[in-house]
């Protein structure tokens, strides 16, 4: 009888740590979130280097770029994976320079935490940033809420045509 108990003490310890460790061994997507907002930032910053190789010497404006790069600004790549945040960025008087003063230039204004991944936890919520230096990181709540964002530009809300946008608040 003492040796059925421990058989079935068993079978229900292995059965728990099975409901708990399969799930995080399948892992699940990691897409969205944080993921596609470090990537909607990194798209942002190719199109802001990619224009400046263009115009040598010149700080990007958003009222003298062309029109596929305002389509491009406008509609980042996977920005469909975060609707319900926006992509914040500085349209004026940009310069992308890996040498140059590290400021942020564009931020998700939606803290995830999906990024970085853990098997058993979630991460610490955190903003997705590029900076003027080409890099992208993630940022804390706190760090974001000390940010002053006048100068920031939805680009959800930005005219494409008219150079027109609301400033993020």
């Amino acid at each position: 009888m003492k040796l059925r108990w421990q058989i079935l003490a068993a079978s229900l310890i292995l059965a728990v740590l099975a409901c708990l460790l399969v799930p995080a061994m399948e892992g699940g997507s990691n897409c969205g979130g944080n993921s596609a907002a470090l990537a909607a930032c990194q798209h942002l910053v190719r199109v802001l280097e990619t224009w400046q190789e263009n115009h040598p010497g010149k700080a990007f404006s958003f009222d003298e770029a062309d029109a596929e790069t305002r389509r491009q600004l406008t509609m980042p790549c996977g920005a469909s994976w975060i609707r319900s945040a926006r992509l914040l960025a500085v349209v004026e008087d940009v310069r992308i320079n890996p040498a140059g003063d590290k400021r942020i230039v564009i931020v998700c204004d939606r803290a995830y935490d999906n990024v970085p991944r853990h098997a058993l936890w979630r991460a610490p919520a955190t903003h997705a940033v590029a900076y003027s230096t080409g890099e992208t990181e993630l940022i804390s709540i706190t760090e974001f809420a000390n940010l002053d964002l006048a100068h920031f530009v939805d680009l959800q809300t930005i005219d494409a045509e008219n150079a027109i946008g609301q400033r993020a608040e």
